[in-house]
């Protein structure tokens, strides 16, 4: 009888960490999706170099402080740290005019997000 009940408890902890990894892949996916989506904006009006360029840089970085806020609870805060300072970055290249630079920022960020979007994922090669 001792052993079944630790078995449930062990079947139940499983259980836990599988729901809870669910929950958190699907919030990275949705906070992913939606920085993604603020930089397309950004890269389709990047050679317009227009005032709408620097607002949509700043509503990007606004966006991003809060999504890294809620990330930082279970993601690896250096990754979260890459996107910060690229963002950062792309603001500053677009304040100095810099616009080819910050289509090299925009890329890197992109790579950074697809990398913690991968890493979140429960497979395998992510556990060992």
């Amino acid at each position: 009888m001792k052993t079944f009940s630790q078995i449930i408890i062990i079947i139940l902890i499983i259980v836990f960490v599988l729901v809870l990894d669910i929950i958190t892949n699907n919030m990275t996916e949705k906070y992913i999706k939606k920085i993604e989506s603020e930089m397309a904006n950004i890269e389709r009006v990047i050679d317009e170099k227009t005032e709408k360029l620097k607002e949509q840089t700043n509503n990007l970085d606004k966006m991003w402080k809060d999504i890294e806020n809620k990330m930082s609870y279970y993601s690896e805060h250096n990754e979260l740290e890459k996107v910060s300072l690229n963002i950062k970055l792309l603001k500053k290249q677009i304040e100095i005019e810099e616009y080819n630079l910050a289509k090299q920022s925009i890329s890197e960020i992109n790579y950074i997000l697809e990398h913690i979007e991968e890493k979140q994922k429960l497979k395998i090669k992510n556990i060992f």
